[in-house]
């Protein structure tokens, strides 16, 4: 700085008027000190609210500016912005006022995170049965049918091949279906919109989608010995159709996509995925599950057929596969324990009769004798 004039000539702006008034700017470690053409003081600027304006620019006049005012300093000569730099580092690149802005987005940041953590872990588990009642039910049935054949595939190739998966579509066996569907569902006054359908797939599996979809596996119906045993595995399905237990459990598991979706309009592709992951591998609580058993042992007895099918096919099946962990028997998945969930059944079911004449259910059984690449949907009511 030596042989520089001091105090240095400059434009001062007060940010009160549009006036500029010609100063001398003295420089101090405590910050610029600005005067008029008599020495008077007019303004003190502390070194820590120094802002640098813009980027100085090599020949151009430097413009700094004061924290929290409209006020400006334009300065000719650029010296005098290193000269201030040295005596106050954090002025010449603003830095203070950067780390304010950082703590600040900081500070904001942690709450928007802990609102979204609140929504996401308490309020929309506690929601989500609401959730679903409010979900349009175009919505969700366009979730399921766009969820089904990629269901399909993966229920079909479990090993992760690839290929077509096929629907069965002989018309006996679906014919037989919807007979057996009917008389489960007859007993209620007000029974939920179904869409059955059966899958060319050995796995033992059944599985309700958004939009009352109910699938079953042509693998469960060979594994069944009785037309009871497929009639308590169905009415367990359509339980958790009435009680809307997917949508529910799509909220849980994927609420910020679903709720982001729903705003955006496109609901489809980005939850079917999620929809499949879901479904293959069982994720209903366990609470859902008895509900469904529930449902599913008073609407055996309300139809007259036998509810301990369902008890009988879960027990054979668990033990003829070595245990509720065999991959085969993905039905059980997160399910209450088998001994626990046959006894309950037995306790409450009422009902000795046959879900199906002997002939329609070698007809259900025959479901799979002819196959297409599209399904043939039982629609009920």
């Amino acid at each position: 700085m030596t042989g520089e004039p001091s105090p240095h000539a400059a434009l001062y702006y007060d940010g009160r008027t549009a006036r500029a008034h010609q100063v001398a700017v003295e420089i101090d470690p405590d910050g610029l000190a600005i005067l008029d053409g008599e020495g008077n003081l007019v303004a003190r600027w502390p070194r820590d609210d120094i802002l640098r304006v813009e980027k100085p620019r090599r020949g151009e006049p430097v413009r700094l500016g004061l924290e929290g005012t409209t006020a400006r300093l334009v300065v000719e000569h650029g010296w005098v912005v290193a000269a201030h730099a040295a005596a106050a580092p954090p002025a010449a690149g603003g830095g203070r006022r950067m780390r304010r802005m950082v703590l600040r987005t900081s500070a904001w940041t942690a709450a928007a995170a802990g609102s979204v953590a609140v929504a996401l872990f308490v309020l929309i588990p506690l929601l989500a049965a609401q959730l679903a009642a409010i979900t349009p039910e175009p919505i969700k049935q366009r979730v399921g049918e766009v969820a089904l054949p990629r269901i399909a595939a993966a229920v079909a190739f479990p090993d992760g091949g690839r290929g077509q998966a096929e629907f069965c579509d002989f018309r006996g066996g679906v014919s037989a279906l919807e007979t057996l569907a009917r008389r489960i569902t007859a007993g209620l006054e007000s029974p939920p919109a179904l869409r059955l359908v059966v899958i060319r797939a050995d796995l033992v599996n059944a599985f309700a989608l958004p939009g009352g979809y109910v699938v079953l596996t042509h693998g469960l119906i060979r594994a069944a010995e009785s037309p009871e045993e497929v009639a308590g595995v169905l009415a367990h399905e359509v339980g958790h159709v009435a009680h809307d237990h997917v949508t529910e459990a799509i909220y849980r598991t994927t609420a910020i996509s679903m709720l982001v979706s729903l705003l955006v309009g496109d609901v489809t592709f980005g939850v079917a995925g999620a929809v499949t992951e879901l479904v293959i591998n069982g994720r209903h609580s366990r609470e859902a599950e008895r509900a469904a058993d529930r449902y599913a042992v008073e609407l055996l007895n309300a139809s007259g057929i036998d509810g301990g099918g369902l008890a009988r096919f879960f027990e054979r099946i668990a033990g003829r596969a070595g245990g509720e962990d065999h991959p085969v028997f993905r039905i059980l998945s997160t399910h209450p324990p088998t001994g626990e969930r046959a006894e309950a059944v037995r306790a409450s079911a009422r009902a000795d009769g046959p879900a199906l004449p002997s002939h329609e259910w070698q007809r259900l059984r025959r479901i799979c004798d002819l196959v297409a690449s599209t399904p043939r949907l039982v629609t009920l009511p």
